[in-house]
């Protein structure tokens, strides 16, 4: 699960870092244009920038199937030029990985950035991990074959994970085995090699003294001609004196390489992993369909707007039984059915079984709208829980033409994995992320912590409000009884009294 996202100078997130708890079930408000969805697709950008492969990393690509935010340049605050930074920590905040991306902006006659020449993507310029077993800081990607788009990213720095943490793990102890010096002779990488979709730790490409001292410059450590001669002298010897014994420590089976390679695969592969398991369904979905094309995709998504349900209800018969179960634990009076059409195979048909008296078999576009809007939801829900690994629902907008009865049994449906009594089995840790404008989502949430079936920690509320032009993000606590331990930014859904009651608070000021 993931505990928490961290942005900077992503959209209307300004250059000040901003904090995101999530939880099993956490509801975001907020008013429009506010940042809600941008939490969503800074999220779904991660997501479509890693499934190219491990190598894509490298690269933050705004375009692509999941989301459409243009180029790199579109998503800088401001579209200015500045890195963007996104970091998300999982199990329980315990193992968190940080991302740079920068681009090379394009100026116009005046000097200013040529808004009309964005940057298209961001290449990845640093990453901080951190878990366990200590904190490793990783430099900015490099392509060392044009050709074969072989990449490099360099190791900087490798600390323990707290002042009273062991120091002689076999991560820590092994990187301390250089000298600074050396480590300039012989820096640790992960080396990426897409042709063969693999990746090691090796020796990486040795910089020249010259560069390493230029590089020294710029970060402020030599103030001197002096101090730079000293440290090109340093340099020298310790290239002359790089021995075998110090070439073993980054050899494949030496003790620090394990260590370290079960590190990044935890830490910087493990995050890709998170983004893999996020489903989405957005804003905007199909109207209810008679038939459904069948696709040769192997996933079993429903897509962002539902458009595939009709296949993945046909190949995935145990999805179509659950649905069924959670229509009926919402109320909603019907099942659904669906078959392949009898003369086309490449086409399945979908119904909906009316359970009330007298109730009759019809297709889905002959009932209400909300019962198309809501199938896409349960289905991917449906795959959540019986997944067998911790997997990620972002929904945007669940409400979406539901009356107000459909929406509080929407929540309870989200909030059953996460009650006192629920047993544990199916999905490990299934989490529900939903971006609103309804109260009553709210109010469900509510009144199941003040029963008692609901623990409040497992509900995270997120106010999201603009202030001085950037997105801010307050969480909203929630208390044994129900009640708000903390204030909303505008008020709890303020309308409704200013409606029923602000002529007569305006008169009682007087």
């Amino acid at each position: 699960m993931i505990s928490e996202l961290r942005l900077r100078n992503f959209k209307r997130f300004g250059d000040q870092q901003t904090r995101i708890p999530l939880g099993p079930l956490t509801i975001m408000l907020g008013g429009n244009s506010a940042g809600k969805s941008s939490i969503l697709q800074a999220l779904l950008m991660l997501r479509q920038s890693w499934e190219s492969g491990p190598a894509a990393v490298i690269e933050l690509r705004p375009a692509g199937r999941l989301v459409t935010l243009g180029r790199f340049g579109n998503i800088a605050h401001r579209h200015r030029n500045v890195p963007v930074e996104i970091g998300i920590s999982w199990d329980e905040g315990e193992k968190s990985a940080d991302f740079t991306w920068e681009a090379d902006y394009l100026l116009n006659a005046t000097g200013d950035i040529d808004e009309n020449r964005l940057p298209e993507a961001g290449t990845l310029t640093a990453c901080t991990l951190r878990g366990r077993n200590g904190t490793i800081l990783l430099g900015g990607a490099q392509v060392t074959n044009d050709r074969a788009r072989q990449i490099e990213i360099p190791f900087l720095e490798i600390a323990p994970p707290n002042s009273e943490a062991e120091q002689a793990s076999p991560l820590v102890a092994g990187w301390r085995a250089f000298a600074d010096k050396e480590r300039r002779s012989a820096i640790p990488v992960i080396r990426l090699d897409p042709s063969e979709n693999t990746r090691r730790i090796e020796r990486g490409s040795v910089p020249t003294v010259e560069q390493i001292i230029e590089a020294e410059k710029r970060a402020g450590r030599l103030s001197t001609v002096q101090a730079a001669e000293t440290l090109g002298t340093e340099l020298k010897q310790a290239r002359e004196s790089w021995t075998q014994s110090h070439a073993a420590l980054l050899s494949e089976d030496s003790p620090f390489v394990a260590a370290l390679t079960r590190e990044i695969d935890d830490l910087f592969f493990g995050s890709a992993k998170k983004f893999a398991n996020l489903r989405y369904i957005g804003p905007t979905r199909v109207p209810g369909q008679r038939i459904y094309a069948r696709d040769s995709s192997t996933d079993d998504e429903v897509g962002s707007r539902g458009e595939r349900l009709g296949d993945i209800l046909f190949r995935f018969p145990d999805r179509e039984e659950a649905i069924n179960n959670m229509l009926q634990s919402m109320r909603v009076p019907y099942q659904v059915i669906n078959r392949p059409l009898l003369t086309l195979d490449a086409l399945v048909e979908l119904f909906l079984l009316d359970t009330r008296p007298h109730g009759a078999t019809v297709g889905v576009p002959d009932v209400g709208f909300g019962v198309s809007q809501l199938l896409p939801i349960l289905a991917e829900w449906a795959a959540v829980l019986g997944g067998t690994k911790p997997q990620t629902l972002l929904v945007e907008q669940p409400e979406l033409h539901l009356h107000p009865d459909w929406q509080v049994e929407l929540l309870r449906l989200f909030s059953e994995p996460l009650r006192r009594s629920a047993p544990q089995a199916g999905s490990a840790n299934p989490q529900a992320i939903l971006e609103t404008h309804s109260e009553y989502l709210v109010l469900a949430a509510q009144q199941l912590v003040r029963e008692g079936v609901l623990d409040p920690e497992n509900v995270t509320l997120l106010a999201v409000n603009v202030e001085n032009g950037v997105t801010c993000v307050q969480r909203i606590r929630m208390a044994g009884d129900g009640e708000f331990m903390d204030p909303w930014p505008d008020g709890f859904f303020p309308q409704r009294d200013n409606l029923l009651y602000g002529e007569w608070l305006e008169r009682m000021r007087w």
